[in-house]
C-alpha cells in the first residue's frame, strides 16, 4: 500500500501520468484465478477486491525505459530515473523494486505533520476503492461490531508477527502520538494480530491523558 501511494505521489511530483499494470502470469494468494477473471477470461486479481484505477490499456510504444529491476539489460538503474523520467514517452517501474526511489521522493509513512498524513490518506482513498461486495461486507461487519452506534471513530491496523521479519514496527507510544496529531476521534477501533497491543495502547493512552 505504501509503495503504491508513493508511486502516485512520485508521478504527481514529476507531472507524469501514472498507470498501474497488474501481473497476469502469477496469481495473488488472496485472489484465486478461478474467481478473479474479467468478462474476457483474463486474470484480474486487483478487480477481485478493488475498483479499477483506470480503464485504459498500457500503450505499445518503442520509446520506453524500464526502471527498478535488479537484473536484465533493459532495466535502468534507479539513480538514472530522474534524468530520463521527463524525456521518455513511457517509463515503467516495478513498484516493489523501486522502493528506494519512492523513499527519496516521498516520505511514507508520513510522520512529519497531520498535513502529510492527510495527503497520504487522500491518495489512498483514490487508489483503494473497494468493489460493491466488499462494501456490503464492511457495512455488515460494522453492524455486527456495533460501530454504527458510534458517531465517529478511527480504525488502526497494527500488524506484528510475520510483518516483523520484513519491516520496522511502530511502538504503542508512536501510534498514540500519530492518532493525537491527526485529531482522531476518541473512539478507536484496533485490528491486530498481537494480543498485547490493545493493553499497551490503553496503558500509554492513560499515561498521556
Amino acid at each position: 500500500i505504501n509503495q503504491m501511494i508513493s508511486a502516485l505521489a512520485s508521478a504527481m511530483i514529476l507531472n507524469r501520468t501514472l498507470m498501474f499494470v497488474t501481473q497476469t502470469d502469477k496469481p495473488w494468494m488472496y485472489a484465486p484465478r478461478q474467481h478473479c477473471t474479467d468478462s474476457m477470461g483474463r486474470y484480474r486479481a486487483w478487480n477481485c477486491y478493488l475498483q479499477p484505477i483506470t480503464n485504459c490499456e498500457a500503450p505499445k510504444v518503442d520509446d520506453i525505459r524500464r526502471f527498478g529491476r535488479p537484473q536484465g539489460h533493459l532495466w535502468t538503474k534507479i539513480h538514472e530515473f530522474m534524468i530520463h523520467a521527463k524525456t521518455y514517452k513511457v517509463v515503467t517501474l516495478n513498484v516493489f523494486f523501486a522502493r528506494e526511489l519512492f523513499a527519496r521522493l516521498t516520505q511514507n509513512p508520513p510522520l512529519d505533520s497531520p498535513l502529510h498524513m492527510q495527503h497520504a490518506a487522500t491518495l489512498a482513498a483514490f487508489l483503494f476503492r473497494p468493489v460493491k461486495r466488499i462494501v456490503q461486507h464492511k457495512e455488515a461487519l460494522k453492524q455486527w461490531l456495533g460501530l454504527e452506534k458510534v458517531d465517529s471513530f478511527a480504525t488502526v491496523h497494527i500488524r506484528r508477527t510475520d510483518k516483523a521479519n520484513e519491516a520496522f514496527l511502530y511502538t504503542t507510544t508512536e501510534y498514540i502520538q500519530m492518532l493525537v496529531a491527526s485529531h482522531a476521534p476518541k473512539h478507536v477501533f484496533i485490528m491486530t494480530d498481537d494480543t498485547d497491543v490493545v493493553d499497551g495502547l490503553r496503558k500509554r493512552a492513560s499515561l498521556m491523558s
